[in-house]
């Protein structure tokens, strides 16, 4: 080993614990988390000999990726918001790059140097758990102790605050909804490790033990789609045990399903008074409605769509806030409006992109899901429930434009990556 690989090993433990800690406490640490660990992980496989020209080359998924990444540029062309709309295809470029080579990079790992990260990444993780569950029993406690002793450190914006004089005494729940998110897309990795890669050996009480404890905390939490989404997991890890090759091809069926059905199951929802029915959270009623919205509106530029970012434009308009205001006014408890964003990756990429972006996008992850058919027998169901579960998220949460939000799919990918190359044995 070179002083040079050395050092890059002796930073991987810190890298790898902190990567999934921070990101649980700080959800917009998930680009900076993505590109530090890309940056390092092919500077570790270079020094061992890799080159960098093999390292990023697009294979034929990438390749399908980067292709609705240059759409996304010719799209910008008639957004509404057109310098936003090529700063996120930008991203999207830059992000598939990064991933596609740190993939290749840690999957030239020798186990036993992925078996190390992974023990880092499990630590921060079960630290980074840790914290989410004591703020979640606490009503948030520490992180409002650490706002009133330290004020510098408060959001610029107060919409989540409580506050009595100048002292903070709450915060919305609903704040912690992106944390969540971040926990989720760990999980699966670590009870891969848990049961097939660390000294436990083959562990599936701790694994399971773990797996409570993360459930835990989705379910004390206020983010439904999370909840929902580890639900959806479970049952597809399950299942894929059970029938592995079928159920691989019925996640890659549901994939393409779920643009084709997204808007006649959008209208159904809407016309079948969804958003009337008090059996349904009100989060999910004002989607109903937003939801109806959009589809609606796909028929205004069905081939090309509106424009990337134009939903969050269109809607910010000051004659669309003042038709929704007065909607409200006027007795509707949900405004006939898109809002900032669709609540569904399915049903903005129809509105914003039209169907040469849905066929892009659809294709492009369908190669993904391919490939997880290729995984050890072993590897296979975990990563099929680890891709499942953020499908699960992406029809009903954040906008697709979301920095974090677009940068969570690469750190789930280099956690899965990470944790199936721990999974080989030595040698």
């Amino acid at each position: 080993m070179t002083p040079r690989s050395g050092l890059m090993v002796a930073t991987l433990g810190p890298l790898f614990f902190l990567a999934p800690f921070a990101t649980i406490i700080a959800p917009r640490l998930t680009v900076a988390f993505l590109v530090l660990l890309s940056i390092f992980s092919i500077a570790l496989a270079m020094a061992q000999g890799a080159r960098l020209k093999e390292l990023i080359r697009p294979g034929l998924v990438e390749a399908l990726f980067l292709a609705f990444g240059l759409y996304l540029f010719i799209n910008a062309g008639w957004s509404a918001d057109p310098g936003r709309a090529l700063t996120k295809a930008s991203v999207v470029v830059l992000f598939t790059v990064l991933t596609s080579a740190t993939l290749r990079a840690l999957l030239r790992w020798p186990a036993e140097l992925a078996l190390k990260a992974s023990y880092s990444f499990l630590i921060g993780l079960a630290v980074g758990l840790a914290y989410l569950l004591v703020e979640l029993l606490t009503d948030r406690a520490l992180t409002i102790a650490i706002y009133n002793i330290a004020p510098f450190t408060q959001p610029s914006s107060d919409k989540s605050l409580v506050r009595e004089g100048a002292e903070i005494v709450r915060i919305q729940p609903f704040e912690l909804n992106p944390n969540v998110n971040v926990l989720l897309l760990t999980v699966w990795p670590a009870i891969l490790l848990l049961t097939h890669a660390t000294r436990f050996g083959q562990s599936w009480l701790i694994a399971a033990g773990c797996f409570a404890l993360g459930l835990l905390a989705i379910m004390l939490s206020r983010h439904a789609t999370s909840q929902v989404a580890i639900l959806v997991g479970g049952l597809v890890f399950l299942a894929a045990y059970i029938w592995p090759r079928g159920v691989w091809l019925g996640i890659l069926a549901g994939w393409c399903l779920a643009f084709v059905a997204v808007i006649p199951l959008a209208l159904f929802a809407h016309s079948a008074q969804f958003a009337q029915s008090d059996w349904l959270p009100h989060s999910a009623r004002a989607r109903v409605v937003l939801w109806a919205y959009t589809a609606t509106n796909v028929a205004d530029a069905p081939l090309l769509g509106v424009g990337g970012s134009s939903t969050r434009a269109l809607a910010a308009r000051p004659e669309a806030v003042a038709e929704a205001k007065q909607q409200v006014g006027e007795g509707k408890i949900y405004a006939w409006w898109t809002g900032p964003h669709a609540h569904n990756i399915y049903l903005q990429t129809w509105y914003e992109l039209g169907v040469v972006g849905v066929i892009l996008l659809m294709v492009a992850g369908s190669g993904f899901i391919w490939r997880l058919g290729g995984l050890s027998p072993i590897d296979r169901p975990y990563m099929i429930a680890h891709f499942a579960t953020f499908a699960a998220v992406g029809a009903s949460s954040w906008g697709m434009w979301e920095t974090w939000f677009m940068a969570l799919p690469g750190l789930a990918a280099i956690y899965g990556a990470i944790a199936v190359t721990a999974t080989r044995k030595p040698g």
